[in-house]
């Protein structure tokens, strides 16, 4: 080849290469604006509201996976053991949401009530297509719902099962020293309920403890079975929360109930007893409403309380070292 030919050949490169740079670019435009056009669902960020909702979203096509659905920090949003994927049709179940895919391009999600205190809460559903690499996410905010219930009335009553019963027992310890004394043995009062809190719980039947988040934090205080005295209950006469689990001291009277017991001056003195416990157990009933609603929700289930209500003789140990 003479020089005149190799000339002619690289200014045809030359030429070349601005034309198959802007074919390029231009394929670059219609991969973006496939891209674009493939998207699976309508949009990729939304929000909807407070209040019990469903939210339906129609998907363009169908032969597509639901690889997983996290918060907005990566954490799967199990159901139950249950991984959230989907591979077609079926549904998933978490907390507060839950989704249906009736068809092959069609996804319902109904969402509870966000009593979460103020904050929004978020879901991330992650899309793929079974053949391609076209992968995708659905973002779904829900704000919080302020229109809490508050408790119209609350019941009490004694059913098949309800009563006092025994509940086991509890140990209790104290140590003291007292080098005041010097070589010498003394009095002293020993308390040995004064630490044990009465528990109490509020189950509802076929209801979870969310329930509670949807009841207004400032307006749950209520009274509390106290006993049961000839088949009747009787209240106690302090304010308490009507929540899932509190505790409380129920009774100053054996609180602050204390023991004379011997003191040996400059030595460790270890006291011990058992705390034995019984179990009140009544059914209750709620009614909740909202303000400015119709809306009433009717809670019934089992009040239990364990609490502390009498000891075993107190033992008495005396050391010099409590690491003997």
């Amino acid at each position: 080849m003479d020089i005149n030919q190799i000339i002619t050949n690289m200014k045809t490169t030359d030429l070349f290469q601005p034309i198959l740079l802007f074919a390029l670019f231009l394929c670059g435009l219609t991969a973006c604006n496939d891209s674009d056009e493939i998207r699976l669902s309508p949009f990729q960020e939304t929000t909807v509201k407070g209040e019990a909702s469903t939210l339906q979203i129609d998907l363009t096509r169908g032969d597509w996976r639901i690889t997983s659905i996290t918060t907005p920090w990566g954490d799967l949003m199990m159901d139950g053991n249950k991984l959230p994927q989907l591979e077609g049709t079926g549904s998933l179940h978490y907390k507060w949401w839950d989704l249906e895919r009736d068809t092959d391009s069609h996804l319902i999600l109904h969402f509870k009530d966000n009593f979460d205190l103020g904050e929004s809460r978020s879901l991330i559903i992650n899309l793929e297509m079974k053949t391609g690499l076209y992968k995708e996410q659905i973002i779904i905010h829900q704000e919080p719902y302020t229109n809490f219930y508050q408790i119209e009335s609350i019941e009490y009553s004694v059913e098949e099962g309800d009563g006092v019963k025994e509940a086991g027992t509890g140990p209790d310890k104290s140590t003291y020293k007292n080098e005041n004394l010097g070589n010498t043995t003394d009095k002293h009062d020993y308390y040995p309920f004064i630490n044990k809190w009465t528990e109490y719980a509020f189950i509802p039947d076929g209801h979870s403890d969310e329930t509670f988040k949807s009841i207004d934090p400032e307006k749950r205080s209520i009274y509390l079975p106290n006993h049961i005295e000839d088949g009747k209950i009787i209240m106690g006469q302090q304010l308490l929360f009507f929540i899932n689990q509190g505790k409380y001291y129920k009774e100053d009277e054996l609180r602050y109930k204390h023991f004379e017991v011997d003191i040996v001056g400059m030595k460790w003195n270890i006291y011990t007893s058992t705390i034995y416990y019984k179990r009140l157990q009544v059914t209750f009933t709620a009614t909740l409403s909202r303000p400015d609603s119709d809306t009433k929700k009717v809670l019934k289930g089992k009040f239990m309380q364990r609490y502390p209500y009498d000891c075993s003789e107190i033992h008495h140990e005396v050391k010099d070292s409590l690491e003997d």
